[in-house]
């Protein structure tokens, strides 16, 4: 099950104090905006500690008021501080306690269709105000009004893709929490509620988790040396593999055999959280293309480069299986011109 925790501070700024003090519990910080911030404490049993922490050492440093949610996804933890109208029915899905005069409101696991259920719609903000003031012109006051309506019905009344929206009205939100702190260091994650242990399946998750952090990698115009997978098991076991590249990488592809080769090929249990790091982050060192010489060189520059991205790929997707035969050509120049008497005629 997973734990996620919204930090939200009223009027002051999140400071790198607080980033450190998440990121020394957790590899997944994502801070949103200069007030708010996302932290995955799922691989921890009990949380209880680490909040009573936070909350000091928020405490500590801010002046004005913080609030501090937790749930099962970061869409509820959000809605959990943000909420402001609570029936009770709606009581009944949440706990309320204080650390240091720090608000932390709980959604209670398992009643998370009750808290979606009874909030009021313009609460709910995956809705834009538009569609709110739509729904609201034809009679719906609830989210679980949408449930109701379904998918399909929700989407012709909104024109556009609804089935985000209704899932997360029925309480789900599977969106991940992204490793965005330290700034060297790049992290995403994908729960898996059910458990996977087919290895196809598995590299499909693994996949789109890669495109998105490609992405990340893209838009921080950077590229990596270090790569770790994480699995976490259902017994609760976590593997843990690793590779040190030989060179920097930014390329989606590249990045996708590389960590297809991490993947193991055979897993014991079901495989219910996968993550994925990238570390070692430098900025991209682009060079001008000589454009005198390429007439002449861009040939055989081409397939050098053609030649040196496969050997590559092979390296990385297969480490210790390959391995890099002797050019004869250049061995012979090499001993030619070390031993110049080498290819002529015996004397006789």
């Amino acid at each position: 099950m997973r734990k996620i925790v919204y930090i939200f501070l009223e009027t002051d700024l999140i400071d790198t104090v607080l980033l450190d003090a998440c990121s020394g519990h957790s590899s997944l910080v994502e801070p949103i905006g200069e007030r708010e911030l996302l932290l995955d404490l799922s691989l921890f049993k009990r949380i209880a500690d680490i909040l009573n922490l936070l909350a000091s050492i928020v405490s500590d440093l801010i002046k004005g008021k913080a609030y501090i949610g937790i749930s099962t996804s970061p869409l509820l933890s959000m809605l959990a501080v943000q909420r402001r109208t609570f029936s009770a029915e709606a009581k009944s899905s949440c706990r309320w306690f204080k650390v240091k005069d720090i608000n932390i409101v709980q959604v209670i696991p398992d009643k998370e269709t009750l808290f979606m259920s009874t909030l009021p719609l313009e609460e709910f903000t995956p809705l834009s105000t538009r569609e709110y003031k739509m729904l609201k012109r034809l009679g719906y006051s609830q989210v679980g009004d949408l449930v109701d309506l379904g998918s399909a019905r929700l989407k012709q009344i909104l024109k556009r893709d609804a089935s985000v929206i209704w899932q997360n009205s029925c309480g789900k939100d599977y969106s991940p929490v992204k490793g965005l702190y330290p700034p060297e260091r790049l992290g995403y994650s994908l729960a898996l509620e059910q458990g996977c242990e087919d290895h196809k399946q598995l590299l499909l998750v693994l996949k789109e988790a890669v495109q998105e952090l490609g992405k990340l990698l893209i838009h921080r115009h950077a590229s990596c040396n270090y790569v770790q997978l994480q699995l976490a098991l259902s017994d609760g076991k976590c593997l843990k593999i690793e590779r040190q590249l030989s060179c920097a990488c930014h390329d989606i592809s590249r990045l996708t055999l590389v960590l297809e080769g991490l993947m193991p090929s055979i897993i014991e249990r079901p495989v219910t959280d996968l993550r994925i790091f990238i570390e070692g982050l430098k900025p991209l060192e682009m060079r001008a293309q000589d454009i005198f010489t390429l007439r002449y060189t861009y040939q055989e520059e081409a397939k050098k480069q053609k030649r040196t991205a496969s050997v590559e790929q092979l390296l990385h997707r297969f480490p210790g299986s390959i391995g890099l035969g002797i050019d004869i050509e250049r061995r012979e120049k090499i001993l030619l011109f070390w031993d110049p008497w080498r290819f002529s005629q015996e004397r006789g």
